[in-house]
């Protein structure tokens, strides 16, 4: 930052050992002054798997399984 001063904190929050998310604090920043309470915005971001995403990749990959053993098969 060229003013060397922060804009935005970021906390990760966890919940027994496992990283459930993070919290996102934005400071308000006048020309001169601040007060420094990076309580002006707020953001919180979860993190949660999605099975959609798992069974389109395991898809993906037996795809790629397929494609490579006909490869094999027609050489």
């Amino acid at each position: 930052n060229r003013d060397h001063r922060d804009h935005m904190v970021t906390y990760a929050i966890y919940e027994q050992d496992h990283l459930t998310g993070f919290a996102l604090f934005f400071e308000d920043l006048h020309k001169h002054h601040s007060d420094k309470d990076f309580n002006d915005a707020a953001v919180l971001l979860s993190l949660v798997p999605t099975p959609q995403a798992a069974g389109l990749a395991l898809a993906g990959l037996g795809g790629v399984g397929l494609t490579a053993a006909r490869r094999r098969r027609n050489s």
